[in-house]
């Protein structure tokens, strides 16, 4: 007879598909116009200034745009962008996304500045802050991020380019962040700074406004892996091949064990990945993958 704990995952497996159902009813919203009931497709009629996307082969791709030359984040983009990603995260078709630049030699830098006014209170600005706070979002996109660097990253870039899975840099980028009484961070940047790469570093960073070479983020951990750029494009492509081959229950299974795993104690993180593996173990996908082993052929995985 099945222990209770195997019931209780049995459970647990129907309660996750139930969720990805319902948020997978999210990609088609149903629109009243003029009385009448309407489908429309979002990825057709999303279309924002600030960045272009592109959903092809599994892969969601969106490209930073800034006619300035400088990529810096402000309130509409943050609005649009937060936008685009909780319409389209949970699209089954979409497995891994990557967040990169068409902005020549810069992927994102500086910092919003708000308007220097004495009767703003504090409540308006905490609700400006929360607009522009948009590394929460990207954090939870339940499929691998990749974050694909050519170039500069600063400050509130540099906040974004941490809530990504995988750092892909050329060797001409730059990381740095600024924290004075003008541009103080406010997306999460300084606690994900000292877990990617230590407190020593994230101090000399945050206090002397160091700037790391794209070899220096690599050895911190910063960046994932660097390139250079003739091999740029074709390096992005071999990860993203990579990852789009795979399960895509497993890609979120990782994501989730890495990003919740990181905040349990090891108990408890050592529990919650036995867990999501068993539950790996029910899947469809898990079915597909011995049977393309046994008969010697590629799995065709489909998320179920």
């Amino acid at each position: 007879r099945p222990s209770t704990r195997t019931k209780i995952i049995k459970k647990g497996v129907s309660i996750v598909k139930a969720i990805i159902l319902v948020h997978t009813a999210c990609y088609i919203r149903i629109f009243m116009i003029s009385g009448s009931i309407k489908h429309v497709d979002l990825r057709a009629t999303i279309n924002f200034m600030n960045f272009y996307h592109k959903i092809k082969n599994h892969i969601c791709t969106v490209r930073l745009h800034d006619t300035s030359g400088t990529n810096t984040i402000d309130e509409t983009f943050c609005r649009a962008l937060k936008d685009f990603i909780n319409n389209m995260q949970w699209d089954p078709d979409i497995r891994v996304w990557v967040i990169t630049s068409t902005t020549p030699n810069v992927f994102a830098t500086g910092r919003h500045s708000f308007r220097q006014d004495d009767s703003i209170l504090f409540s308006e600005m905490q609700r400006e802050i929360e607009v522009l706070q948009i590394s929460k979002t990207i954090s939870e996109i339940p499929a691998p991020v990749i974050i694909a660097i050519d170039g500069e990253v600063s400050d509130h870039g540099l906040e974004m380019a941490l809530a990504g899975d995988l750092r892909l840099v050329t060797d001409i980028s730059t990381f740095s962040i600024t924290a004075n009484q003008t541009n103080f961070p406010w997306d999460n940047g300084i606690p994900m700074l000292i877990s990617t790469v230590g407190r020593s570093l994230a101090n000399d960073m945050l206090y002397t406004h160091r700037i790391l070479s794209a070899s220096e983020a690599l050895a911190a951990g910063l960046a994932t892996r660097i390139t250079t750029r003739t091999e740029f494009l074709g390096q992005l492509e071999y990860i993203t091949d990579h990852l789009k081959s795979l399960s895509p229950s497993s890609l979120k299974f990782i994501k989730e064990a890495v990003r919740t795993g990181a905040s349990l104690p090891f108990t408890a993180a050592f529990n919650f990945e036995g867990d999501l593996s068993v539950l790996l173990q029910s899947t469809e996908d898990r079915a597909e993958g011995l049977r393309a082993f046994f008969q010697k052929r590629k799995a065709k995985f489909t998320g179920d």
